[in-house]
């Protein structure tokens, strides 16, 4: 880049991008980073997200197994410390078949996940949830982090949260040396499912 500036310096994202631009890097169609907004990134990894984003917006549009009772107003009611995305996301999971969280380390989706989850089953006591990531290691680092979020919300349905089982993808999929016993026409006996860590998928 014809000037240096540290990943954490001052001048996000306008100076980060103009240098990009001017490196040559994030130039044409075929170059390696991407800039959509203030977001940057790898294209192969950009494009391959995108991909997943695509495929799971067109399956969500078939009907939900269950109802989420959506013509029911919600009781729940959104925590003041939560920003306007947050607050948009808890509002979506009982209108929407799919939602995309997305976020770095320490921006609060663990916080907006709980609060997700407290509102559908604020609306519909009676879900069946799952939690889900695609190895072992993420599949314990995401119940360790929601059984540690738990212990600080004072929700009467904080209980019932601390019961939602998590299993790798592969588990909850019955993975065989064939191939997979839930799919398209033996679908999982869950209502609601987090998937963690869908950048590794």
């Amino acid at each position: 880049a014809p000037t240096d500036i540290e990943i954490k310096g001052s001048g996000w994202p306008k100076e980060h991008k103009k240098a990009l631009i001017a490196s040559g890097w994030a130039t044409g169609d075929n170059s390696p980073i991407i800039i959509n907004g203030n977001r940057i990134g790898w294209r192969s990894s950009y494009e391959e997200m995108e991909g997943i984003v695509e495929q799971l917006l067109i399956r969500s549009k078939s009907t939900c197994q269950k109802s989420l009772n959506r013509q029911i107003k919600s009781p729940y009611s959104i925590p003041n410390n939560l920003n306007r995305e947050q607050s948009l996301a808890i509002t979506l999971v009982n209108t929407k078949n799919i939602v995309f969280l997305s976020g770095g380390p320490g921006t609060g989706k663990t916080s907006t996940v709980l609060q997700m989850l407290l509102n559908a089953l604020s609306v519909n006591p009676s879900l069946k949830v799952g939690l889900a990531a695609p190895t072992g290691k993420a599949a314990k680092k995401l119940q360790d982090t929601v059984q540690k979020g738990i212990m600080e919300l004072t929700s009467p349905m904080k209980e019932r949260l601390s019961f939602i089982p998590c299993q790798t993808l592969h588990k909850w999929l019955k993975a065989n040396q064939t191939g997979f016993t839930k799919n398209k026409t033996n679908p999982l006996t869950v209502d609601l499912l987090v998937v963690d860590e869908m950048s590794m998928v």
